[in-house]
Formats: structure tokens, C-alpha cells, sequence
């Protein structure tokens, strides 16, 4: 199955260089928070960032909204401590509660007007001392320098505005 990219989701084949760098950085960050942890990756898109968390976490479970990025990923990211779920960030598909040790949302929060849903939906299932990590693009920053609107976006969010969620 393989995902035509679109300018919505990153696609590891897509091409340019600086995108590659924007988005693998922040998992490579990441991975090392997830060593040993049971971790959710809270809208995956195409998989790239779960299959780097796997080679550190226990476990991963990795998240996102469209069934058709979900086959993707499954299809093109195997390893055996990491499963690709179809679901919401607004509704995560958990009953166990504080079931994962770290929650990680790279370029998510902004694809919803629900924002502080997804925040009590993560707060259910993290720990009390889990991690939460999460990344955004910075409104100011990103409008001074893109100057135009990402159309995928819902809500995008200043640095204190994502203080305030948190």
C-alpha cells in the first residue's frame, strides 16, 4: 500500500531534504525518553516515528485517524513491539486507563479545533509519571515565515497558547 503524498501527512519518500530533517529529528529526540517504556504515538501518520520509537520502547502503539495511513504503516513498518491502531486523538480506543509510560504527538494537536480533548484523553492514559512529548508548529513563527495558512491545520497554536493547554 504505499500513500500519495499530499502536503498533509510527511511521507519518508517525499521529496526535499529540509523536511526530512524537520520531522525525524523530533522522534530521534524522542526515542530516547521511550527506552524501555510503554509508549502511544498519538497521531503516527505514516508510520516512520513509531518504527524509531520501537528500536528503544517495550512497546508502541501508534495511532491515527486514516485507515488508509494505518494500512501503510502496518504494511511498511514490522517489528514486533509496535501495532498500528485506526483511531482518534479525541477518542483514544483505550479502557485501561494510565496505561502507557510515554505519549508522544509530533505535528498532531494543530489538525484539531478539539485541542483540549486530546489533552484529557492523554491525561487518562499516561501515568501520573509519564511523559508527555509533543510538537507543534509555532503560529507566529510559522506564519512570519511561511506567511500563508496551512489548509490541513484546524487550530494552530502560539508558544503560549500550547503552555496553556498543557
Amino acid at each position: 500500500m504505499q500513500l500519495r503524498y499530499s502536503g498533509e501527512r510527511y511521507l519518508s519518500e517525499a521529496p526535499g531534504k529540509s523536511i526530512h530533517y524537520e520531522h525525524l529529528h523530533r522522534y530521534a529526540f524522542a526515542k530516547y525518553f521511550a527506552k524501555g517504556k510503554k509508549v502511544i504515538d498519538i497521531a503516527c501518520g505514516e508510520g516512520y516515528g513509531s518504527y524509531l520509537l520501537a528500536e528503544m520502547a517495550e512497546d508502541v502503539t501508534a495511532l491515527d485517524i486514516d485507515e488508509a495511513t494505518i494500512a501503510h504503516a502496518a504494511h511498511k513498518y514490522k517489528k514486533g513491539n509496535l501495532k498500528f491502531l485506526q483511531g482518534s486523538m479525541t477518542e483514544l480506543p483505550f479502557k485501561t486507563k494510565e496505561c502507557f509510560d510515554l505519549a508522544v504527538c509530533m505535528e498532531g494537536i494543530e489538525h484539531t479545533k478539539q485541542q483540549s480533548k486530546v489533552f484529557d484523553q492523554i491525561s487518562k492514559v499516561l501515568k501520573k509519571e509519564g511523559i508527555l512529548i509533543i510538537s507543534t508548529p509555532n503560529i507566529t513563527a510559522y506564519k512570519k515565515h511561511d506567511g500563508n495558512k496551512n489548509p490541513f491545520h484546524e487550530k494552530e497554536l502560539s508558544r503560549i497558547e500550547l503552555e496553556d493547554l498543557l
